[in-house]
């Protein structure tokens, strides 16, 4: 197999795993579920990675990768158009590919998470919290996290028609009362 036909399967799977992931949840989802909608055997699964946790913990960590830009602060503006610009940036990531937020949501306690990929999402975390702090917003760090990314999966998963600066002055609205 050469490494185009290599990288083309791998990233079936890993489309495949998000899929059932987020569709499914990671408890309900079979390495032979993903093998089938991937296309692959599972032997082919497996020869990539050993069990369910390490296919997960490494689509999580591709996933990280993928949003590490998001949480990269906007330059200058008030505290609300730095938390707008934010707002908006996350509503991309998540409406550009639904099941890659909702899994990365659903990811944030799983067990299966390793050491450094733990580390990872929690670096991402607090810059996300400081973020939000310099954006001005003064409600709980697990409450805002809580408002503004449980909001935006509740409306990924209600497939809504979504205005992400109506969205973003809502929750600015929220959190700022």
């Amino acid at each position: 197999m050469s490494d185009a036909e290599a990288s083309t399967t791998a990233e079936r799977i890993r489309r495949a795993a998000l899929s059932r992931f987020a569709t499914f949840g990671y408890g309900s989802t079979t390495m032979e579920d993903i093998a089938t909608d991937a296309g692959v055997g599972v032997a082919t699964l497996y020869r990539r990675w050993p069990d369910k946790p390490s296919l997960a913990d490494s689509l999580l960590d591709h996933v990280l990768t993928d949003f590490e830009v998001i949480v990269v602060p906007a330059q200058g503006g008030s505290p609300k158009r730095r938390f707008v610009s934010l707002v908006e940036r996350l509503w991309r990531f998540a409406s550009d590919d639904p099941d890659r937020f909702i899994f990365l949501e659903d990811s944030v306690h799983a067990p299966y998470i390793s050491a450094e990929t733990a580390t990872r999402k929690d670096l991402l975390t607090s810059a996300g919290a400081a973020l939000l702090r310099d954006a001005g917003v003064r409600a709980d760090e697990a409450i805002a996290h809580a408002m503004v990314i449980g909001t935006m999966t509740a409306l990924l998963r209600a497939r809504a028609d979504v205005d992400p600066t109506d969205l973003a002055d809502r929750l600015w609205s929220a959190l700022r009362t």
